[in-house]
């Protein structure tokens, strides 16, 4: 059953509270670094652009679901959202509540897609995932001052976005090598990578 106290009665957040907003937040700047880092700039893109690519190649469209790579990469946006959400949540500051509601608009599908274009595979994922997003904002919007296992849930959320990342990398590096790419690993990768997996540990971590 869940149980509502008022936000009075919450304890105030500590350092690691903090420190966990600084991890989420450097994640999601390594989410905008090039994640392929070809010596071209032209060639280099980071994750949302990586999703883009990959997801123009015939033998990615064909799979079931379709676009797996692209899916798993823009994966790692929505958990950002969520995780921005909850450190808005811990933290009990609008800033991050904002800033989980802009990375989740992020997916919004282009304008072609209301304007009756529904069929194009791109666009039904995006769509699917910016819905994903904001009903996960909103469920942790509403049940916020609920006693659940929160460091848990954070804690579990930074493990699925390391394995989003490392499946859509793996996964989109395969595709745009079999057209003869160079698939060079970009830093982005490793930041966002490494910052989500230290607060997958530092995250259920005791705290008074």
């Amino acid at each position: 059953m869940i149980s509502m106290t008022s936000s009075s009665s919450l304890p105030r957040p500590n350092l690691v509270e903090w420190f966990g907003a600084t991890l989420v937040f450097v994640a999601a700047v390594g989410y905008w670094l090039p994640w392929l880092a070809n010596r071209s700039a032209a060639l280099s893109a980071n994750a949302l652009d990586l999703a883009e690519w990959v997801g123009l190649a015939p033998a990615q469209r064909q799979m079931s679901p379709p676009m797996p790579a692209s899916l798993a990469l823009r994966g790692v946006l929505v958990i950002l959202a969520l995780l921005f959400a909850l450190r808005g949540r811990a933290l009990r500051h609008w800033l991050f509540w904002i800033i989980a509601l802009i990375l989740a608009l992020t997916l919004t599908p282009p304008l072609e897609f209301f304007r009756g274009q529904f069929a194009d595979p791109n666009y039904q994922q995006f769509a699917g995932l910016v819905l994903s997003a904001l009903i996960g904002i909103g469920v942790v919007f509403v049940f916020r001052q609920a006693r659940w296992a929160w460091r848990v849930i954070e804690s579990g959320l930074a493990v699925v976005g390391i394995s989003a990342a490392l499946i859509g990398v793996s996964s989109g590096f395969e595709t745009l090598a079999r057209t003869g790419m160079p698939t060079p690993i970009g830093l982005g990768v490793l930041v966002s990578g490494m910052a989500l997996m230290a607060w997958a540990v530092i995250g259920i971590i005791p705290r008074d």
